[in-house]
């Protein structure tokens, strides 16, 4: 742990499609991971909570199916827990969504803590709604749940065999994510984790990279076998399964999207070209190779064929239905702020072309910064209750 927390001391945080840097306790969540629908000074704290242990869970909560459970005698094993309400339905998906995570098995302890909004009409829900396999407890009070520091917003967080808090503040593609990334870590008995520490009396920076001077290529104006999305923000990129290289993270990055299959002749003499692409901009440029395709055909295929870039399968077409792909190959390039400055034949995209996209997509020399303080709000108590 302590390894870890060295590594990631200065780290990224995505809010409203907007790259910030910050200075904390915690690596950024991979893409896509972060709920968009947290506060900023929500994840602040969150940010802060990562890396330490949480409280054990206190006497404050009524336990539905009247066994009370020890955060210490779940170590060894993940542990995910998510704050919800019965009275949205936000929060009645929450809990729903953490019995898929039934297929680990015991490897898994899921806990649904229920806020104290509604919590007088939850026996009433559960007599009518079964949530397999997960421990589901009532903070009436608010006294728990101040002290994670959560409050309307349904928020998980996910612990890791040592009982350290390793991720939280995550969409439901975050949770799945997280588990798939713990399942294989095993429990080390030598490690201490640290209870959460109080918030840093002073300020924190943040830095907003300052917009570069250099302008874009210009939209291709050719025939395009998908929608023309240039210059809009480009869809949320969704996969199935990686199938290779999968992209720890794409913040700062431009983001080469090559929509392609292994039946497509076009497609697959364009490799050659995409792994190039990606040898020459390996510091700057993520290339990901999405297919329709079910990801055993497509890992099939990139057994025999090299493929120097992240694979990808997506046999339910989201992406390439987002932006309304009719022929392949067919290429959008997204630059870090998330818009789609390219489109077009995989073979258009010329070295030259994606240089002068990074170009455009690097800051400046300024940035601009500001202070914010992490505060650790206690609202249940004082604001519910109050």
């Amino acid at each position: 742990m302590f390894a870890r927390l060295l590594g990631s001391l200065a780290m990224g945080l995505a809010l409203a499609g907007s790259p910030l840097a910050i200075a904390g306790n915690s690596a950024p969540l991979p893409t896509g991971w972060a709920d968009p629908g947290i506060a900023e000074q929500d994840r602040l704290w969150l940010d802060h909570v990562r890396g330490h242990a949480l409280p054990e869970l206190s006497d404050s909560l009524e336990w539905v199916d009247g066994e009370a459970l020890s955060l210490g005698a779940l170590r060894g094993k993940i542990v995910v827990v998510q704050t919800w309400t019965s009275k949205s339905a936000l929060g009645r998906a929450a809990a729903n969504r953490l019995s898929r995570l039934n297929r680990y098995g015991d490897e898994v302890a899921m806990i649904a803590i229920h806020t104290p909004e509604g919590a007088e009409n939850v026996d009433a829900f559960l007599s009518n709604v079964t949530i397999e396999g997960v421990h589901i407890a009532v903070d009436a009070t608010g006294a728990y749940l101040d002290e994670l520091g959560v409050y309307r917003r349904p928020t998980t967080l996910v612990l890791d065999r040592n009982g350290e808090v390793r991720y939280a503040g995550l969409t439901a593609r975050g949770v799945q994510g997280a588990v798939q990334k713990l399942i294989g870590e095993t429990v080390d008995s030598t490690v201490k984790v640290s209870a959460i520490p109080a918030p840093p009396e002073g300020e924190i920076v943040i830095e907003t990279p300052a917009v570069t001077t250099a302008s874009y290529p210009p939209a291709n104006r050719g025939r395009l076998s998908a929608r023309n999305m240039q210059g809009k923000k480009a869809p949320r990129l969704v996969v199935g399964e990686w199938v290779q290289n999968e992209p720890d993270s794409l913040a700062g990055k431009v983001v080469v999207v090559d929509f392609w299959a292994t039946w497509c002749g076009p497609c697959v003499a364009g490799i050659p070209h995409m792994n190039s692409l990606a040898a020459e901009f390996s510091d700057s440029v993520q290339v990901v190779g999405l297919s329709s395709e079910s990801a055993q055909v497509v890992r099939n295929f990139a057994q025999k064929k090299m493929m120097n870039y992240a694979v990808a399968a997506d046999p339910h077409h989201r992406v390439a239905n987002s932006i309304g792909v009719r022929g392949i190959p067919h290429v959008m390039v997204i630059s870090p702020d998330w818009t789609i400055r390219w489109q077009g034949h995989a073979a258009a995209l010329t070295s030259e072309l994606l240089a002068d996209i990074v170009k455009a997509s690097r800051p400046s020399d300024g940035a601009t910064a500001r202070r914010v303080k992490i505060e650790h709000f206690r609202r249940w108590q004082d604001e519910w209750q109050g």
